[in-house]
Parts: C-alpha cells; sequence; structure tokens
C-alpha cells in the first residue's frame, strides 16, 4: 500500500470520528435541552423539610414547609379562615376553610363531591373524611356547626402536594380549649398578632410580606 493510499485511509478514519463526535452532541442536546439556567437556578421539586408554625387568631395551629407562601382571602362574616399555601416554583396548592355550616354529618357533605372515594380519617382528634378524586383530595371534619376542610389541588404535582397536605394535617391543633369558641369569637374578631401572621399576603386590600 503506497503513502498516498494510506494517507487517503487516514483522512476518512479521522472524519468518520469527527462526524460521529459531532452526531452525538447534537442529539444529547435534543435529549437534554437546556434550561438556560445554572444548577443553583433549578426548580426544587421537593417541599421544604423545615417547617414554620402558624398561629390563627381564629383559634388553631399548625406548620408548613418554609419554602411556601401563605395567603389569606377576603371573608364573609360566616367564615373564620380562608387560608392558601402555594409557591412560585411548583404549580397546585393547599387550601384550608373553617367556616359556619348547616350540614349535621360528614356523610351528607362526602356526597357532594361526585366521583370521590372516601375514607375515615382524623384532624386533632375531630371524626374526618377524606376524599379523593381525579381533581385532588380533601380533608372535611365538622363540630357544633363547624366544618373544617383541608383542600389538595395538586396540578400535576401530587407528591409535592401530599406532602404538605400531611405536614399541616398532622400539626393541626386547636389553641382554645373548645371548637364551640369559634362560633363566640366570629370572623370579624379582631386580627392578633399570633405567630406566623407576619407572614400571610391578604388577598385584596392589604398584603404583608
Amino acid at each position: 500500500m503506497n503513502k498516498s493510499v494510506i494517507l487517503v485511509f487516514s483522512l476518512l478514519v479521522a472524519a468518520g470520528i469527527f462526524g460521529g463526535i459531532i452526531f452525538a452532541a447534537i442529539n444529547q442536546q435534543k435529549v437534554t435541552p437546556s434550561t438556560g439556567k445554572s444548577p443553583a437556578q433549578q426548580i426544587v421539586l421537593h417541599p421544604s423539610i423545615t417547617l414554620k408554625a402558624y398561629s390563627d387568631p381564629s383559634g388553631f395551629t399548625f406548620s408548613y414547609p418554609d419554602n411556601l407562601s401563605i395567603a389569606q382571602n377576603e371573608m364573609d362574616t360566616s367564615t373564620y379562615a380562608d387560608l392558601v399555601l402555594t409557591t412560585k416554583d411548583i404549580e397546585g396548592m393547599v387550601h384550608i376553610v373553617i367556616s359556619d355550616t348547616k350540614i349535621a354529618l360528614l356523610d351528607a357533605w362526602t356526597k357532594s363531591f361526585v366521583g370521590t372515594t372516601a375514607v375515615d380519617s382524623s384532624l386533632n382528634g375531630l371524626k374526618a373524611k377524606e376524599l379523593k378524586g381525579s381533581d385532588g383530595m380533601r380533608l372535611g371534619a365538622i363540630d357544633q356547626g363547624v366544618l373544617f376542610t383541608i383542600e389538595v389541588t395538586p396540578k400535576g404535582n401530587g407528591d409535592y402536594w401530599t406532602s404538605v397536605y400531611d405536614a399541616v394535617k398532622e400539626s393541626f391543633s386547636f389553641d382554645l380549649p373548645s371548637q364551640s369558641s369559634f362560633q363566640a369569637q366570629g370572623a370579624s374578631a379582631p386580627q392578633g398578632d399570633g405567630a406566623g401572621t407576619s407572614d400571610i399576603e391578604f388577598a385584596g386590600e392589604e398584603i404583608i410580606e
């Protein structure tokens, strides 16, 4: 084999190797497109393991991951609390509502949610029902004319918001000796300076960072 043949063969081999490298690089970009963010800027896909305590003026407390925000919706005279836990990083939310109700039995409450599966549960000693459906899950408890609900809207992030829900439910407790105090205090009771209230964002007129 003369020198010219060897040279041509070497060039062909080099071109093949170079082409293979370029092809692999292009395919890698297609499989893992760049997000334009550094690793430190990537979205955190798990709620924080560090919990923060929240105390509501109406007489209950719970803990939640400290990388979430709490917003308080406007309330009418039959509502004692209307709180939404969200984060800017993950779609979905946990919604906590405590309000007066004319429903006397939990079974009647569960029947209003078609297409859900109900299982027995509890909320700080109160008998509760936990409903699971395609749109998420919710827990309800009724005591002396007051309905307590914790609702999860996962928006495709079920594991994340289920973890938040578990933290809230397991830590939920009453500051007052009797749930009937909700009726005595009423939704229009003055907003106190309980722990955690300074972190609430009030929907509507007032926003507190």
